[in-house]
């Protein structure tokens, strides 16, 4: 279902108020490509709803004739209003490629006079809604009584997927006695009244979770580095959970150099099964500090967490491009790596033997753009096995100093890889890994 927001069809920069909020606002750097939020959101527990308002700021990296955001389909806009002509469609029920998203809604500026590479939007946004259980459909989440958990897999912010970079600065609103985590710093600012900033551009993600009735155990990963778990009451892993963060970023750090950046605290949340939270076996690392863990065995979650951490490394390919490889290919590869250092050459056999098994039923290549059934199958499966068997023809030397090199120079694109790959191997090896993905 498509509709026009009334009067809004067609916005004037005259037509525009900027909304007033209370957090110190975001402004954008000389230079910088990162879209910015600026957002204040009030979340009711008991309820599910929430309600936001705010600005965000968009940069076109290329030429752009518009910008469709993605947004729960829960919340009803009040107000989306760009300080630039242009023409406002929103759709509910949408298709991400093959993917259907019948509680997603797509909100589409199309732009009276294209922007050029570089200009900057500003959009003024007010809207309000219920974030249900069934409404979560791109990842995890929750809004209890207990638990809020809210990130990119809710969207609960319109999210422009085309310009995945962003900085976010949030004032988060929730009952008085609800304690607010998430990455970067995370400050009390009054009474139920949160900032959370990272810090730093991410892909994607504004993350945060809250609870009234957190458990916090921790542990002294390095000696300037700290990790704390945060969990609904008593969790009997915690101390394995911990451990098992802290060894492998020993094993990253000895086999890569330190991560970019190096947090003084790493924030881990685990949302036990009594608690309810959507597809609860995912996990997600946002932030460089601040990760999430799925449920399921000892050994899955161990695994997971192997993952996730390895996400302070290797963050910065784009989602749903090619480029994603260098995200989550390449986690998965030295997450790999280290578990056979854990559980031994018959369990990466194993590993390998399924990921082979999968990465053959799956249509296209590693290499295709777009969205399609099957991309993320591709980046889990047939990457790290392309990865495994690059290692075999170089030896594992030399796939460290091309794993060494492609983390010191903050390598986000797979073309930018495969040539510091011919650059070191040979332009033979690199068409034999591109023809292999």
């Amino acid at each position: 279902m498509k509709s026009l927001f009334g009067a809004l069809a067609l916005v004037t920069l005259a037509a525009c108020s900027a909304t007033q909020t209370d957090t110190p606002r975001l402004a954008p750097q000389p230079g910088e490509t990162a879209n910015i939020y600026n957002l204040e959101v009030d979340v009711t527990p008991a309820s599910k709803h929430i309600a936001v308002r705010g600005t965000i700021e968009i940069v076109a990296d290329a030429p752009a004739a518009e910008a469709a955001f993605m947004l729960n389909d829960g919340v009803l806009i009040e107000r989306f209003e760009p300080n630039v002509p242009a023409s406002i469609e929103q759709e509910s029920g949408i298709m991400l490629g093959t993917y259907e998203m019948p509680n997603t809604q797509r909100i589409t500026l199309r732009f009276v006079e294209p922007l050029e590479a570089g200009q900057r939007v500003s959009i003024d946004v007010v809207y309000a809604g219920y974030i249900r259980d069934e409404s979560i459909e791109w990842g995890r989440g929750l809004i209890s009584e207990d638990w809020v958990e809210l990130s990119l897999g809710t969207l609960w912010y319109p999210f422009w997927r085309d310009e995945s970079e962003l900085r976010s600065r949030i004032a988060v609103r929730v009952p008085d006695d609800f304690r607010v985590i998430g990455p970067g710093q995370v400050e009390r600012d009054g009474e139920g009244r949160w900032i959370v900033d990272p810090g730093k551009p991410i892909l994607g993600r504004i993350t945060f979770a809250a609870s009234p009735a957190y458990t916090v155990t921790s542990r002294q990963v390095t000696d300037a580095m700290r990790a704390d778990l945060y969990t609904l009451g008593d969790e009997p892993r915690a101390g394995a959970l911990l451990d098992r963060a802290s060894d492998t970023y020993r094993y990253y750090t000895a086999l890569l150099g330190e991560p970019r950046v190096s947090p003084s605290t790493l924030t881990m949340l685990h949302a036990n099964e009594e608690v309810g939270v959507t597809r609860p076996q995912m996990a997600y690392a946002t932030g460089g500090d601040y990760f999430t863990i799925g449920t399921g065995s000892a050994e899955e979650q161990a695994f997971l967490i192997a993952h996730e951490v390895a996400h302070f490394w290797w963050i910065s390919g784009a989602a749903g491009t090619p480029d994603e490889f260098m995200t989550e290919s390449i986690a998965e590869f030295v997450a790999l790596r280290y578990g056979q250092t854990v559980w031994g050459d018959d369990w990466l056999t194993a590993k390998l033997d399924r990921a082979s098994r999968i990465s053959e039923s799956i249509d296209g290549s590693i290499l295709d753009e777009g969205d399609f059934e099957g991309r993320e199958t591709l980046l889990y499966f047939r990457g790290p096995l392309v990865l495994w068997a690059l290692q075999r023809r170089i030896g594992t030397e030399a796939m460290d100093a091309l794993l060494i090199e492609a983390h010191a120079e903050d390598v986000s694109e797979l073309a930018t890889f495969m040539a510091t790959l011919s650059a070191r191997e040979g332009s033979e090896v690199a068409s034999w890994f591109e023809r292999q993905l």
